[in-house]
């Protein structure tokens, strides 16, 4: 690095990742979005073939021009040395610091002069294995399964406290005006509402006469002489209302300049202001920062959740319907079709609302003129807009749907948009979704016909540690493409942080129609992971791959599509199917569960169990014995299929060599083989390989549900935490308040107070009945002929001798002795409503 000493580094990547919010934070992708552009990569792999001739290094010297251009151009765009120089002035730091773009470390700077001007003793910066394992911690503090090692990577517990409170939305399609206010910076406002600083804000002690206790909730301070907001004010309100006010100042200027120049350099000044305040807060529940507090953090989303339901009560005492709220807005249902009485509404309970507070303030943040209102943080709306000219219009406005999402394919996207642009449109139910139908099949006639572009079954996914890091690779789809990625000598998508493209594919020579309704074994009996590619290898000449029509109609046109649809009468997720050309029984379970209340997540995702293969990919083959030696038993499936002898099932299948000598003997005599095949089937059979009886078979499936049942309870338990996973066999008794874990359930923690995480069985409840269930699934006859369609069972029920069907039926009745057992199969309904006094 020594070419960049007195240099200032300017990195667009992480200037990127900080400033805007993208999809994909690769050059190629930053250029077509920000910049219009189009970029050409070339692969690593060709590079060295570039050096071969003049004409082949012009080209790869004109590729790497133009991407120092394109660096620029997005350094340009998006304004980076101008931001991060006022963000320097304002938190007191190296720019080159700065242009690092690490939130925390600039706020840290700022409170550092703060502090440090006032005078205080500020607290040491702890190291990573400071703040797990305590100060002074010694190698011995640290776990032998832990190493020391602090791994790449996000910990998968949950917040240390809780947050914003959210309401349980009011579902359904609003067709008429729906207003929502929302609070200025709510955290920030509330620190300063209270005065609420390290300074002031006592920190909690534990009761001596009880350590074990939790200790007692954090208190508010003391107001200050002269009312929140003066000249008494604790530091850290003190600190914001500088530079919340300094940001004002700034957009005042901006009112009245009419220079261009000027007015640029101002909104960029206002634009640091706005993002420094902003992350005040966040330095106080961040647990590597210098200036991490719980306490504080933890009192001000508890006055935040007090203020948003208050404000929710002062507007239904108003006589206003609120639908919804979350964290800092309400939203509230007018049951009017007047703009102007709708404003009227906003106004009454703004000034209701301000009236309580001096520094906190609420604002009409939107009106709506339709919103589809599915769930908790995901809804969309038109939104009213008024243009230069008084023009009212309207735009969609969408919050966590799907189709927003990065980790769905473009043409669910595009299937998703086309049904809420319908159902948002106003017209007749009856209309709206006879148009959704039409153009779900419509959409499936494409897919077959092969008129949709590979881009638009690209899925993507962020890499949120390295490759390499991740404990289930096997099982995750992205990171397998990563994987081979780097192998193949890339770089771009295969690092932390960058997001990975990858489309579901299948080897396959069926043809398109046979792909997308399933058949032929399009999976393979491979799991997603295992098809899974990276759109070039799909693309690439004599790869044989072909895309998976049938788990981009199942498994992402299907479960968009039927969320949004779901408030609406006259389809359900079985209609859909039926359009998309699925079998809709498959989805009769999804109606009875929506009518019941469910979560709609539980059921309609793209890991949903409508893929079985997907579904028991981690099961244990069912493996039986015989004279002749082991095997594992194929399934009825492959009987049902043709690809296994139904006579010859129960046995292990013969070796190449004896399988040679037959085709050779076949080759001599052919005619006299024809005629008494099955004559020598059978005495094959038994004289060297003699099928399984019915009741040695069933033996053999009761030892196998007793393995699977032993290694469920000598299963040890496994922690969730990355940093430091602990796994032992011995159920601790620690109980809430002796470290992290404050809601924990006894026996859920682990034994060390050091440890953090939720201790869980590695074999847990759930994966032993996928394995009973597997296990009956590959022995149940009748069951896999009503997968079949209707017309295919004659056949295949011929398939299944009775000496077969017999066996496999002593066999399932044997899986079904435990499953009857099985507690977590069956629900006693007189205990679970028994209590509330309807049993």
């Amino acid at each position: 690095m020594s070419c960049v000493a007195g240099r200032l580094l300017a990195d667009t990547y992480l200037a990127s990742r900080e400033f805007i919010k993208e999809v994909s934070y690769t050059l190629t992708s930053l250029a077509q979005n920000q910049l219009k552009m189009t970029r050409h990569d070339v692969p690593s792999a060709e590079i060295p073939g570039k050096f071969g001739t003049a004409a082949n290094l012009l080209s790869l010297v004109k590729a790497t021009e133009n991407d120092a251009w394109l660096s620029l151009g997005l350094l340009f765009h998006l304004s980076v040395l101008p931001l991060s120089r006022q963000l320097s002035n304002i938190a007191g730091v190296t720019w080159s610091k700065t242009l690092q773009h690490t939130r925390a470390a600039r706020v840290e700077h700022l409170l550092l002069h703060e502090f440090h001007a006032r005078k205080y003793l500020l607290p040491d910066k702890l190291s990573a294995k400071e703040r797990k394992h305590g100060r002074g911690a010694t190698a011995d503090d640290v776990s032998d399964e832990d190493g020391g090692e602090v791994k790449a990577g996000k910990k998968k517990g949950g917040p240390a406290y809780a947050g914003g409170l959210v309401l349980e939305p009011k579902k359904g399609l609003y067709d008429k005006y729906v207003l929502m206010l929302d609070f200025n910076s709510l955290y920030p406002s509330i620190i300063q509402e209270y005065d609420i600083c390290f300074t002031t804000v006592d920190k909690p002690k534990p009761d001596p006469a009880d350590p074990d206790a939790p200790p007692p909730p954090v208190s508010l301070p003391e107001p200050p002489a002269g009312g929140p907001g003066g000249p008494n004010a604790a530091v850290l309100p003190q600190v914001i209302r500088k530079l919340v006010q300094r940001r004002k100042d700034v957009k005042n200027l901006l009112k009245s300049e009419r220079n261009p120049a000027v007015r640029e350099q101002l909104d960029i000044r206002q634009l640091a202001f706005k993002l420094t305040a902003n992350s005040m807060y966040g330095c106080l529940g961040f647990a590597a920062s210098r200036f991490y507090a719980k306490p504080l953090a933890e009192l001000t989303t508890l006055q935040g959740r007090e203020i948003l339901q208050s404000t929710v009560d002062l507007a239904q005492g108003l006589g206003f319907e609120v639908v919804y709220g979350d964290t800092d807005s309400i939203m509230i249902n007018t049951n009017s079709n007047n703009l102007q009485e709708v404003m009227t509404v906003g106004t009454t309970v703004k000034k209701e609302v301000n009236k309580k507070y001096r520094l906190l303030e609420i604002e009409i943040d939107g009106v709506y003129k339709s919103m589809l209102l599915l769930k908790k943080k995901k809804y969309a709306a038109l939104k009213v807009e008024h243009g230069v000219d008084g023009q009212i219009t309207t735009v969609m406005e969408q919050k966590g749907l799907d189709i927003v999402r990065r980790d769905w394919s473009l043409i669910a996207k595009a299937q998703g948009n086309r049904a809420l642009d319908l159902i948002l449109s106003g017209r007749p139910a009856e209309d709206v979704v006879e148009d959704i139908h039409e153009s779900l099949r419509r959409c499936r006639a494409e897919l077959v016909a092969g008129a949709v572009t590979m881009d638009q079954f690209v899925i993507t996914k962020q890499l949120t540690k390295r490759p390499e890091d991740y404990p289930d690779a096997a099982n995750q789809a992205h990171v397998q493409v990563a994987l081979r990625l780097r192998a193949a000598g890339k770089h771009e998508g295969t690092n932390q942080g960058e997001t990975v493209p990858y489309v579901i594919a299948v080897k396959t020579d069926a043809s398109g129609e046979d792909i997308a309704a399933g058949k032929c074994g399009a999976a393979g009996g491979k799991g997603l992971a295992d098809r899974a590619y990276h759109p070039d290898e799909v693309t690439a000449e004599g790869s044989g791959l072909k895309l998976d029509l049938h788990y981009y109609l199942s498994q992402q046109v299907h479960p968009v599509v039927s969320r949004l649809c779901q408030p609406i009468e006259g389809t359900d997720a079985a209609r859909i199917a039926d359009c998309l050309g699925l079998d809709p029984s498959k989805f009769h379970h999804q109606i009875v569960h929506a009518a019941a209340g469910g979560d709609d997540d539980d059921f309609l995702n793209a890991g949903s169990a409508l893929d079985d293969e997907e579904r028991f990919r981690r099961c244990a083959p069912l493996r039986l014995k015989t004279e002749a030696g082991a095997f594992d038993f194929p399934g009825v499936a492959a009987i049902l299929a043709g690809k296994v002898d139904g006579d010859a099932a129960l046995a292990p299948p013969p070796k190449k060599e004896e399988e040679g000598a037959a085709k050779e003997n076949a080759g001599e005599t052919l005619n006299a083989a024809a005629a008494s095949a099955p004559a020598k089937a059978a005495e094959t059979l038994s004289s060297s390989r003699k099928p399984l009886s019915g009741h040695a078979l069933a033996n053999q499936v009761r030892l196998a549900v007793r393995a699977a049942c032993m290694d469920y309870y000598a299963t040890p338990l496994r922690s969730d935490d990355e940093l430091a996973p602990a796994e032992t066999r011995n159920v601790s008794l620690r109980v809430a308040g002796e470290g992290a874990g404050e809601h924990a359930e006894p026996g859920t923690l682990p034994g060390d107070p050091k440890l953090q995480g939720v201790m869980s069985k590695v074999v847990s409840e759930a994966s032993l009945y996928t394995q009973l269930v597997h296990f009956r699934r590959l022995l149940c006859v009748p069951d896999a002929l009503a997968r079949l369609p209707e017309k295919e069972r004659d056949v295949a029920r011929a398939r299944v001798p009775p000496a077969t069907a017999e066996a496999l039926r002593l066999a399932v009745a044997a899986v079904d002795e435990t499953l009857e057992r099985s507690a977590y199969r069956w629900i006693n309904l007189r205990e679970l409503y028994g209590c509330a006094g309807v049993a």
